[in-house]
């Protein structure tokens, strides 16, 4: 169990380095997530990272009337039977960002009913676009019946495309079991410089400590550090404090956003290839996406009934993240008395153990539950209406 807990830190360096020996999208992802790597064993900062990583591409900070343009920005997720807490990551994204958001049916039969007032800010996308004429979709068509991924990654495409005609600036890829936090608000990407075509935000997973939630958008309130902004002895011990259980559950390697123009393009459902001229990205300083991933045990079962058929690899040849084997493995064998067991002693941690991840720093409180409930009670704001909006804010831990 230890080796399986310990898969992506003692790993990761190695097959990083021995991905930067190939050619292609994982070669360039596997460069940026080393570089990541190195810097945090120096022990630098979020900040000092970004500095460094426009000093790296040459860059200077953007002049200061650039700064004063706000952006628009849109999301696309794609979602298959979206529980309550959905109404939820719409509100908050629209109400936070006045954005729009692309809402790609999994299945096109499903009924999605929303509310009046969100109707102007989201589009649903039911209809299976086929387009032999795009490259990305000749090389994902084939995996869409067996990977969601490969759907996924077609839809950021579609969206894309969408989000042109909608004379956005930026669009993320988001699933709708997480929150995009931006520190400045929009501000955050108008002072992105000109040259950079995508941004990358780093990831923090829910410490979940209950069986069910009524909301975990609003009673999660403890999330994890991504292990790549620990030291690699610090991650260590964080899996060992925690005995039996994974650290990261789901993916460490972040989302992404891009510029709208010609030429950007996904790289999968965590990356972005920004538009022709703007290939270079960068890390975000003080960005986050909020995973609320496995948060209750009833949304943990239905997420392994559906992926009891997949299979060992991604849809790259990459094997599958071991948690997620270990969790599919568990309903095959033993059924949903299987799969609850397997979440007690794997996901649920104790309060205690919650409280242990903040006090030596493998933690952090996020006071964003207070805010997506305040937005739920109130008129959303319309895409066009660039005012700024509150903040979230991060209580220390």
């Amino acid at each position: 169990m230890i080796a399986a807990r310990s898969y992506w830190y003692k790993n990761h360096s190695q097959g990083l380095r021995a991905l930067c020996q190939v050619s292609g999208t994982e070669r360039i992802i596997a460069r940026e997530q080393l570089a990541h790597l190195d810097r945090y064993a120096r022990g630098l900062s979020v900040a000092e990272q970004h500095m460094q990583s426009l000093a790296d591409a040459g860059l200077l900070l953007p002049d200061p009337d650039q700064q004063s343009k706000l952006p628009r920005i849109g999301i696309v997720t794609t979602v298959r039977n979206p529980v309550a807490e959905f109404d939820q990551f719409l509100r908050f994204h629209i109400q936070h960002y006045g954005c729009l958001c692309y809402v790609f049916m999994d299945d096109p039969d499903e009924a999605l009913t929303l509310p009046m007032d969100l109707q102007p800010s989201v589009q649903i996308i039911r209809e299976q676009e086929r387009d032999d004429g795009i490259s990305i979709y000749r090389e994902f068509a084939p995996l869409f019946k067996r990977e969601p991924m490969a759907r996924q990654t077609w839809n950021m495409d579609r969206a894309l495309r969408l989000a042109a005609e909608d004379n956005l600036d930026w669009l993320f890829h988001i699933d709708a079991d997480e929150l995009l936090l931006l520190p400045d608000g929009l501000n955050t990407l108008a002072t992105v410089p000109d040259q950079i075509g995508s941004v990358v935000i780093v990831n923090d997973e829910a410490a979940v400590t209950k069986n069910s939630y009524g909301s975990y958008f609003l009673e999660s309130h403890v999330f994890k550090t991504n292990p790549i902004l620990l030291p690699l002895a610090a991650a260590e011990a964080a899996l060992n404090m925690l005995a039996g259980q994974w650290f990261f559950t789901a993916y460490t390697n972040g989302k992404s956003g891009v510029r709208i123009g010609p030429g950007a393009r996904p790289i999968g459902p965590h990356r972005f290839h920004g538009p022709t001229g703007r290939d270079r990205h960068v890390q975000l300083p003080g960005a986050r996406v909020l995973h609320y991933v496995n948060c209750g045990f009833a949304h943990f079962l239905r997420k392994y009934r559906l992926r009891r058929n997949m299979t060992d690899r991604y849809m790259n040849g990459a094997e599958r993240i071991p948690f997620h084997l270990a969790a599919r493995d568990a309903y095959l064998q033993s059924g949903e008395a299987g799969l609850k067991a397997f979440y007690a002693q794997h996901v649920q941690l104790t309060q205690e153990e919650a409280e242990n991840l903040q006090e030596h720093g493998y933690a952090e409180r996020w006071q964003v539950g207070a805010l997506v409930a305040a937005y739920c009670k109130r008129q959303p704001q319309q895409a066009s209406d660039r005012s700024l909006l509150p903040e979230f804010s991060l209580e220390d831990a």
